[in-house]
């Protein structure tokens, strides 16, 4: 099983000052916030999270901390809709027992969706006053990358009537409940699986200062919420060292498990992305885009791009791929060529690199912790699915009549087991088929609303990466995959794309010609 494939604000006249050398920190509140949208198989999961929580905020402060810690937690199983949702606040009095911090439920009507529910979950935090502190960290719990998919009641099929968070969603849900004056949404963090996406992370920009999430899956277990509240308490006055210190802890609590093809877990991989540095990347990523489409007509550039895009590490069945692991690869590959289409796709590969560098002050990449070293933090939308990834989708989920399952919080693509019944071969067939139309499904859902990303739209001189998705990339596997467009990417898509997609106005020639 596959989980959720799960910060603070930079220091300013009103805020907490940074502890220094030469004088003590300001001591500051935090308020975390944790939204569980869990199903099934994730609930009893959800339980001991929100047990080590009211654990650890019941414990006594230190005469050193930084901060004080309260939790306001809301936890529903399934969409939320005619369910009486639990809701909790867990502070020094909880006394450890998770029912000390049960508070009046929320009785969602039926029609309810999940981004209804997470802005009755954020005005109910923020008008409590129990609640009432500096600082916000929100905390999204729940399935990813299609956050919180769940089907609505009555259809439990997960079709494409399933309720789903897009980022437009949680963009809307954070622009219309704000906290209380003088206070501060300092962190949003993802323990879901594969979110750190930029277009996730450039949608939210401004709303927060943080968000912290993982390209990989994320174990079930999840955050190490039994360390969470000390961490806070210590280092609540110094967000960088805050946010350093837990992504490094959620590193060791995985550091001993056997991650392999028998265990079916992957390493885990975690980010902390300052947002307010988004502006830099979107522009190198928009100057990228607008050099391939500017070099189409390269008769080598689609062979290079299909060679570095599938030597790069990539998530969610080759959905997603590491930004700077492929840009740093083009380069390598464009070698000292110097052409006037050429150039700039280097210098831009450059411009990418150089937003990402890890640590710096100017940086997206605030700290990233990736087991394999292969991940550098942040992923973005290129659909394509490498030979290696193939072997995974036709990998058995079902041996000697038992299901295989993951670890992690990205949804089972195929639920319930054969036990007793000597079917394997049946299910294995029909398992793999599955996971092809899964995701080809999910390669829907994300162009479906792509265009609307403030990644998409927020273009003036130059293209953006989904002028590249849409009006470039399938030409691009038509020419090098022709015979296998359907397993690569999705030739349903394709068609979708060639047949519908609408440049932008000021690149009419861009998205017309086939390389």
């Amino acid at each position: 099983m596959v989980k959720k494939s799960a910060s603070y604000k930079r220091a300013t006249q009103s805020g907490p000052k940074k502890a220094t050398q030469s004088g003590p920190t300001t001591k500051t509140s935090w308020t975390i916030m944790l939204y569980i949208a869990a199903d099934g198989i994730l609930a009893n999961f959800a339980v001991e999270s929100l047990r080590q929580l009211s654990r650890s905020a019941s414990t006594a402060r230190g005469k050193d901390d930084q901060a004080s810690v309260v939790v306001a937690a809301q936890f529903s199983i399934d969409a939320p809709g005619g369910q009486s949702i639990k809701r909790y606040i867990f502070d020094e009095s909880s006394d450890g027992n998770l029912r000390n911090g049960i508070q009046e439920p929320l009785n969602a009507p039926p029609d309810m969706s999940e981004k209804d529910a997470l802005k009755s979950f954020l005005n109910w935090v923020y008008t409590n006053e129990k609640c009432q502190n500096e600082h916000y960290a929100l905390i999204l719990w729940s399935h990813g990358p299609e956050l919180f998919l769940q089907p609505p009641p009555g259809n439990p099929t997960g079709d494409p009537a399933s309720l789903y968070l897009k980022p437009q969603d949680l963009r809307e849900a954070l622009t219309s409940c704000k906290p209380p004056a003088n206070c501060h949404l300092d962190i949003v963090g993802f323990d879901a699986c594969s979110m750190s996406m930029f277009e996730m992370a450039y949608e939210i920009r401004g709303l927060a200062d943080y968000m912290v999430a993982s390209q990989e899956e994320v174990p079930d277990p999840s955050f190490p919420y039994d360390q969470l509240i000390e961490c806070f308490r210590k280092l609540g006055g110094d967000p960088d060292s805050l946010l350093k210190q837990g992504v490094q802890a959620y590193a060791r609590a995985y550091q001993d498990c056997i991650c392999n093809g028998i265990t079916g877990m992957n390493r885990v991989t975690l980010s902390a992305l300052c947002l307010n540095n988004s502006d830099r990347l979107k522009n190198a990523v928009d100057n990228l885009a607008s050099a391939f489409l500017d070099a189409q007509n390269d008769g080598v550039l689609p062979d290079l791009l299909i060679e570095a895009r599938r030597g790069s590490p990539d998530y969610v069945g080759g959905l997603y791929v590491d930004l700077f692991e492929f840009c740093r690869k083009l380069d390598g590959l464009l070698g000292g060529s110097e052409s006037k289409v050429i150039t700039p796709i280097r210098d831009a590969c450059q411009l990418v690199l150089a937003a990402l560098a890890e640590g710096k002050s100017d940086s997206l990449i605030l700290v990233n912790d990736s087991a394999d070293l292969t991940g550098h933090g942040i992923s973005i939308y290129l659909p394509y699915l490498s030979d290696e990834q193939s072997a995974q989708v036709d990998k058995p989920m079902v041996k000697g009549g038992d299901l295989i399952r993951g670890g992690a919080k990205g949804g089972d693509l195929i639920r319930g087991g054969a036990k007793g019944f000597s079917v394997s071969d049946l299910l294995n067939n029909a398992a793999v088929g599955y996971r092809i139309s899964a995701r080809r499904d999910m390669i829907s859902l994300t162009e479906s609303y792509y265009p609307g990303l403030q990644l998409a739209s927020e273009t003036s001189k130059t293209a953006s990466w989904y002028d590249f998705i849409a009006g470039l990339w399938p030409r691009i596997l038509i020419k090098t995959a022709p015979a296998d467009l359907n397993l690569r990417y999705s030739a349903s898509q394709i068609a979708m794309n060639l047949f519908s997609y609408q440049p932008n106005g000021l690149i009419p020639q861009r998205a017309t010609h086939v390389p």
